[in-house]
């Protein structure tokens, strides 16, 4: 078990951590990044400014987009059985899929 432990530390180290046993990308890579995900999400939000616009309309255009961002995700958890407004256990396909293709 020692070595076990020991062949972790060096995959850790040379920045291999797939080899590790029980080690998901989906459970241990994304959700660490489910922060700089949804501050890159909130840029993005930003596309939906146009200077050819109102003020009015402009502030329309991004808190729309923001109620269509967090009713998406509030579905996304919905759908997989945790509350309306948590921050995701896992970060699959779907919410990666998400990312993606909302802001555009």
């Amino acid at each position: 078990m020692a070595d076990l432990v020991g062949y972790e530390r060096r995959f850790r180290k040379a920045g291999l951590p797939l080899f590790i046993a029980d080690y998901s990308a989906r459970e241990d890579v994304f959700t660490r990044a489910i922060p700089f995900l949804g501050f890159v999400f909130m840029l993005q939000m930003l596309g939906a400014l146009n200077f050819d616009w109102s003020t009015g309309a402009n502030v329309a255009a991004v808190v729309g987009g923001l109620a269509i961002l967090l009713l998406a995700v509030g579905i996304l958890n919905r759908r997989r059985g945790q509350p309306f407004a948590s921050v995701p256990r896992r970060v699959g396909g779907a919410e990666l899929t998400t990312f993606v293709v909302l802001p555009s």
